[in-house]
């Protein structure tokens, strides 16, 4: 709180998938905030995370994810691997919460130790479903043209 008012809320940056980490960045103790494709690469970043950060953690995000469907995908045996729906990483100083967001997204968040997981978890979930909508639903038509087309 700055002066008995809340403190402003941290933007995200342009990259195309921030709007979906807006909401996540108004839970206290979220830190951080990094949307990204199942490959790595960006997708969505809070502001408050530089773009070399996000894309060091984005490959690494990206690593935990493969290195967790393999998990599962040895104990599950004949079944073959499962795609990831959450992990949990748990420092000394916070954790981060990797969740994935259909096939080829994941929204990861990093939190300090007093953030309530609960809230997140729950968050989370709703904003994956806004993504999902938001990637299944087809682009606008203007007349003939595609959207953005010049007459």
């Amino acid at each position: 709180m700055i002066d008995g008012r809340r403190e402003p809320k941290l933007r995200t940056t342009d990259e195309p998938m921030s709007w979906v980490l807006e909401p996540l960045m108004d839970i206290p103790h979220v830190r951080h905030g990094v949307v990204l494709a199942s490959d790595g690469l960006v997708q969505g970043r809070s502001t408050n995370l530089p773009r070399v950060d996000a894309e060091g953690a984005s490959a690494m995000l990206a690593g935990i994810i493969s290195s967790s469907r393999g998990l599962l995908g040895a104990f599950a045996g004949s079944d073959g691997p499962e795609d990831v729906r959450q992990v949990v990483v748990e420092g000394l100083h916070g954790y981060v919460f990797l969740t994935g967001a259909g096939r080829n997204a994941v929204i990861a968040v990093y939190t300090d130790t007093e953030v309530d997981l609960g809230v997140v978890a729950h968050e989370v979930q709703v904003q994956v479903k806004k993504l999902g909508r938001a990637m299944s639903t087809p682009a606008r038509q203007h007349g003939s043209g595609a959207v953005g087309a010049v007459s």
